[in-house]
């Protein structure tokens, strides 16, 4: 690998965990293509209108990010990745990762989820709005959340915004 800055500027591990960042670019990619944003090329025209989409799509990559650190603790994801002394090395897991990718639990117990698994059972919340008959009252009934769900949504209200 070459760099235009000196070995002081810039240590030669630094160089190369530099450019293994450049997954989480390929990650976001994936997102915005993959079956959790389903993001396909519009071909708008009119300059503002090209604003608008990129703009709503980074919104809603954000919102897939924030959502998978916050509910880190719900899905397979190691909340605690090891420090590589050596950025060339094969990256580890964590123990507990290893635990929880192992038993598919998390450390409360609770089954792990993928994050597309997480949204589907958080997709089963419902909000159904009752209509009296014979009457022009109507009331919103919520359907009660789960164990799981509830833990997912208070994870995500107080985690913190970066």
């Amino acid at each position: 690998m070459r760099t235009s800055l000196t070995a002081e500027k810039l240590p030669t591990a630094d160089v190369v965990r530099s450019y293994k960042q450049l997954e989480q670019v390929e990650r976001a990619f994936k997102t915005f293509k993959g079956p959790e944003l389903e993001i396909r090329p519009i071909h708008h025209h009119l300059d503002q209108r090209v604003r608008a989409h990129v703009f709503l799509c980074m919104l809603a990559y954000y919102l897939t990010w924030h959502l998978r650190q916050a509910w880190a603790p719900l899905l397979f994801k190691d909340e605690q990745p090891p420090v590589q002394a050596d950025p060339v090395a094969k990256a580890q897991r964590s123990p507990a990762a290893r635990r929880k990718a192992a038993s598919k639990h998390t450390a409360d117990g609770e089954r792990c989820h993928s994050y597309k698994s997480l949204l589907d059972e958080l997709a089963t919340l419902t909000r159904n709005t009752v209509r009296l008959p014979g009457a022009s009252a109507t009331f919103d009934k919520l359907a009660q959340p789960t164990k799981l769900q509830s833990r997912a949504l208070d994870l995500a209200e107080h985690a913190p915004i970066t």
